[in-house]
């Protein structure tokens, strides 16, 4: 959770009015109704479950509060609707009712908590990566199922760890802007932030031997495999491997995971 030092630090020290957290969810409506709300403005679904956590759960940022549409807080700002995943840690996310399938454009985009900090023309990022899987024989170890990368870029031989270039793919690179309660707006739409995956791009995982998702050995492609639907998406941390520049790591923070294309 770095990025809330940082913007203290920043308002302290550059006077910055702009960057305001927003709160967590009111009391006045549940997630799920805020759901039923948001798929009915935009016919989006947002997961709403989590099968698995690497690490222990931060009791101020709980899983909780990356189920239900984004509620991001601007490009200048980090909100506090999140799940903080923590640093090297993983976890994997479901929508109970539907299946992700591959479709028109990007199918699903995930909403990781980055923001700029617009005073000295830097981001706030925690990178990480996306998988997506099938799913295997209920109650057998998620190891074992077939996992598909969404292959990242991040060019380390480059020192523009704080800008955009040489980058793509990776979890946490676009800030959220949309927010469903304060600013909602069809998340689909690159105005609205957040970071879009198309299915037709992921390669099953071969060997993870190293940890680093630079250098997975990859295979086929979802429609090589004849893999028709994805139940399941995993969101690693990327520590070390994907370093976040300027700024130290706390580990990436998950606002929502929301579905396009599904059935």
């Amino acid at each position: 959770m770095k990025k809330y030092f940082w913007m203290v630090l920043v308002v302290l020290v550059a006077g910055c009015a702009e960057m305001e957290s927003s709160s967590p969810i009111p009391a006045e409506k549940t997630t799920a109704e805020y759901a039923a709300e948001f798929y009915a403005a935009y016919s989006v679904v947002c997961i709403d479950s989590m099968i698995h956590y690497s690490g222990e759960e931060n009791g101020s940022y709980p899983a909780t509060l990356a189920f239900g549409p984004p509620r991001g807080a601007g490009e200048n700002a980090g909100s506090l609707d999140v799940f903080n995943l923590g640093i090297g840690q993983n976890a994997i996310f479901r929508h109970s009712s539907v299946a992700l399938v591959d479709g028109s454009g990007n199918d699903f985009k995930v909403f990781e908590n980055s923001f700029r900090i617009s005073t000295v023309d830097n981001y706030a990022w925690d990178f990480g990566w996306v998988e997506v899987s099938p799913g295997g024989a209920d109650g057998s170890d998620p190891d074992t199922w077939d996992w598909y990368l969404l292959p990242v870029v991040h060019d380390l031989n480059t020192n523009t760890y704080n800008t955009k270039e040489g980058k793509s793919g990776l979890v946490g690179l676009e800030p959220i802007v949309v927010n469903y309660i304060d600013n909602p707006m069809d998340p689909r739409t690159s105005t609205a932030g957040g970071d879009g995956y198309d299915l037709a791009d992921a390669k099953k995982i071969l060997t993870r031997d190293s940890g680093n998702p630079l250098h997975f050995s990859l295979g086929n492609t979802l429609a090589q495999d004849n893999v028709m639907e994805i139940r399941y998406i995993r969101i690693f941390d990327g520590s070390s491997f994907l370093p976040d520049g300027a700024f130290g790591d706390n580990g990436l923070d998950v606002d929502a995971i929301c579905f396009f294309n599904y059935r």
